[in-house]
């Protein structure tokens, strides 16, 4: 799914190489009292800087208007969103840009479907109504369905709507034939990439729970599916579905792989690694995500489309702030790709990244005795920090929000409050197992404050006496004994955590 993080940092919005061309994109809130965030322009492919996520601002928080000039050198989808721009919710609408379009999107915040009105050179192929995602509310309700025939129905009356609103909107609006010859394979796409997605999703949803005595069902619905496209397709990677369809299929096998290393142990490490159980659990858990994502790629696909994963892959890794083995996955990547145009976004992050996991830990790295794994309640952890002002982060190394919001917060939150009476605690949960990659990760996050590697015990009574759901999720432990979760939930605002710290104190 397109992660909608938000971000003020404005940073070059694509991989510029020499041959690239400008488009120029102009955004006018007409009503602007209405609209009180900020928009942004977003770009998921993979040659979008890393360092801002593929988004730049071009209105700020309570603006007018504003525009961006975005390098390409082919035609490709953007997207414009604000996630939480009324009381209607998130505003989001993509958009169909080819070098030498200046496209002026007029938006009415008031009004309840915002009565857009685009108009200049690009604007035939972005009048409203055209969506690359296409629907797919129609398959919500068929989740829990251990048959497939009621989703494959849903999705196939979407599929004739959606080519019958394309025949409708080409004929209304003389678009391009960029615009035609990209919508048609988006369209062909659609219904391959809504069932797998489903039938994956479904799958993993069940549990298996009558789902496994009907899988010879779905999986020949699936082949019917597969027949009208081609899995590894070059020609196909500037249309949404199928950018989508191959991004989620990797994911859907890595998942896979990781199921029958559990479950068939001797047949995954013989046909991954070629090698014993005993020594492929050894390999597999210091490559478990980007290289044996890596191998996932190569086996289903080449060419440009295996490029585009590839890329896709180092890209997620710095959204989910992975960096397990980044710099071997890049070596690869310039090996195999030696004139690929992705790499020149990826250096200077990597090179960041490089030199971050060559930090140790220091003293101000305080970690409890026996790193903490004989305390088993709240009331114990109290017991070391009694008479403190305390924030508690309980994280874990293998869990992705926790990463991203320590590193997006963490050094900001530890130098606002430097000096004041504050003590920051980072409880580790479920990772008993890994203490070697949690003590790398605190080094590499310069975590400054005391640390907790919880048992089973200690998570258990913290997570219920807290009344938290999930990971991350934080505490603050007065200095009267008192404590309460805070409101501030992922993903973080920082400023309102601050204020709740500062309450505290």
């Amino acid at each position: 799914m397109k992660p909608f993080l938000i971000t003020t940092l404005l940073f070059a919005l694509l991989f510029k190489s020499s041959t690239a061309q400008t488009a120029r994109v102009t955004v006018n809130i007409t009503q602007p009292g209405t609209f009180t965030n900020s928009l942004f322009i977003y770009d998921d492919s993979p040659k979008s800087d890393l360092l801002s996520k593929g988004q730049v601002s071009i209105i700020p928080e309570n603006g007018r208007s504003g525009a961006v000039v975005i390098n390409l050198s082919e035609p490709q989808y953007f997207y414009i969103e604000s996630p939480y721009s009324s009381a209607k919710g998130m505003f989001y609408h993509p958009f169909f840009l080819s070098p030498g379009d200046n496209i002026i999107f007029n938006i009415d915040f008031s009004k309840k479907d915002y009565d857009m009105v685009v108009t200049g050179k690009g604007s035939e192929n972005n009048q409203p109504l055209i969506d690359p995602l296409t629907s797919l509310a129609c398959t919500y309700a068929c989740y829990g369905d251990t048959l497939p025939y009621r989703v494959i129905t849903a999705i196939n009356k979407q599929n004739s709507i959606n080519n019958s609103i394309l025949k409708n909107y080409i004929k209304r609006y003389k678009t391009t034939e960029a615009f035609i010859k990209n919508a048609r394979l988006n369209m062909a796409y659609f219904a391959p990439m809504a069932f797998y997605s489903f039938k994956e999703n479904n799958r993993l949803q069940l549990q298996n729970h009558g789902y496994d005595h009907n899988i010879s069902k779905w999986q020949k619905i699936q082949d019917s599916l597969f027949k009208t496209i081609a899995l590894n397709n070059d020609e196909a990677l500037s249309a949404y579905n199928y950018t989508m369809f191959v991004d989620t299929y990797v994911e859907r096998e890595k998942e896979r792989g990781w199921e029958e290393s559990e479950n068939n142990p001797s047949q995954f490490y013989q046909q991954w690694y070629h090698t014993d159980t005993v020594t492929g659990k050894e390999i597999f858990k210091n490559e478990r995500k980007n290289l044996f994502v890596e191998k996932v790629i190569d086996k289903y696909f080449t060419g440009k489309t295996a490029e585009y994963l590839h890329a896709e892959m180092i890209k997620d890794a710095f959204y989910e702030s992975n960096y397990q083995n980044i710099g071997v996955v890049f070596e690869h990547f310039k090996q195999q790709y030696p004139n690929s145009k992705y790499s020149s976004a990826f250096a200077a992050p990597i090179a960041a990244v490089l030199k971050k996991q060559s930090l140790t830990l220091n003293d101000h790295m305080i970690f409890v005795p026996q790193n903490g794994s004989k305390l088993n309640t709240i009331e114990d952890v109290m017991a070391i920090t009694k008479g403190k002002t305390v924030f508690v982060d309980m994280w874990g190394t293998w869990c992705g929000p926790c990463r991203e919001e320590i590193e997006a917060n963490s050094a900001a939150l530890e130098t606002y409050f430097k000096g004041k009476d504050v003590v920051f605690l980072y409880i580790a949960n479920n990772d008993s197992d890994h203490e070697e990659q949690w003590k790398k990760l605190i080094a590499y996050y310069q975590l400054e404050g005391t640390h907790v590697l919880a048992n089973e015990k200690l998570t258990g009574d913290i997570m219920q006496k807290t009344k938290s759901r999930g990971f991350p999720s934080y505490f603050i432990i007065k200095k009267d004994g008192t404590y309460l979760q805070t409101n501030t939930e992922h993903p973080v605002n920082r400023q309102a955590l601050i204020k709740e710290i500062e309450a505290a104190l």
